[in-house]
């Protein structure tokens, strides 16, 4: 960042050139919500931070952004693992805390479109089988199926827009036996927020590919069994979050299916649920 009336940053992958004559400045540029202080007291220097409306992420353009920035954007997943920040990464999640609540509920959806089987039994609504065409994930590699949840019907509606009528099962997922990384709610100024920043931005415009997102999964599992992390189909009135279980847990998915409770169909009409 430089300048004598303006600031320069490469920062969210787009070259902003901003007026810095006053000590705040706000910029909303779908999707983002940006804000520039001054810092120091001069003109020559600036904080810059942004939110990104549909995960409401919020982070800082500091040091620890820029090598973010730098590392997810190695060309091949073994230099991805053999990066410096790999290990940065394994430090950061020791002091990540699994979420302690007793009982997660859990929300997977299917569209199904005419001519297609209804589901009718929650062994209907389980994870893609290896090999199955929507196998691969922001998450999760192709071959390596991830269970996909939403913490609400929202976020359902919101991951699944589309074609076709939307059924839903229900899952509760127990901590004592499942460790679940909690990395919604993040230092913005830290390492893990902005690396989960372009995990969730990866496969968009100037952001890295999904190779970067599934990278940093296979890092978080090797301490967790899966993570909870913001939906990147929310908007600016409201976001929603997910929860992912890394595939070598997804033997144990059907104990998790409330299997009293069949797949019920998603109205259109029908309003939509919060966060329980």
């Amino acid at each position: 960042m430089y300048g004598d009336s303006t600031v320069q940053t490469d920062f969210i992958g787009i070259d902003w050139r901003v007026p810095a004559m006053r000590s705040i400045t706000q910029i909303s540029r779908s999707p983002y919500n940006i804000q520039l202080v001054k810092g120091g007291g001069t003109m020559t220097s600036a904080t810059i931070s942004a939110t990104y409306v549909h995960t409401g992420r919020y982070v800082t353009c500091g040091v620890e952004y820029e090598w973010v920035q730098s590392w997810a954007r190695m060309p091949s997943k073994s230099i991805l693992l053999l990066h410096p920040a790999t290990a940065k990464l394994t430090e950061e999640l020791l002091s990540v805390h699994p979420i302690d609540q007793r009982l997660i509920r859990g929300y997977r959806g299917r569209r199904i479109r005419e001519g297609d089987p209804i589901p009718e039994l929650s062994r209907d609504m389980g994870p893609p089988r290896p090999g199955n065409t929507n196998d691969k994930g922001r998450y999760n590699e192709k071959g390596h199926p991830a269970l996909y949840l939403c913490e609400s019907e929202y976020g359902v509606r919101r991951e699944l827009s589309g074609e076709g009528r939307l059924f839903v099962q229900e899952f509760i997922l127990p901590t004592n036996e499942i460790r679940i990384a909690d990395l919604r709610q993040l230092d913005p100024n830290g390492f893990l927020a902005a690396t989960m920043w372009h995990a969730e931005m990866a496969g968009q415009g100037e952001y890295p590919t999904v190779r970067f997102s599934q990278v940093v999964a296979t890092i978080v599992n090797k301490r967790f069994d899966g993570m909870a992390v913001p939906g990147v189909h929310g908007d600016d009135s409201q976001t929603y979050s997910n929860i992912v279980i890394f595939p070598r847990r997804l033997r144990n998915w059907p104990k998790w299916a409330v299997s009293q409770k069949k797949p019920f169909e998603l109205k259109t009409d029908r309003a939509v649920r919060g966060p329980e």
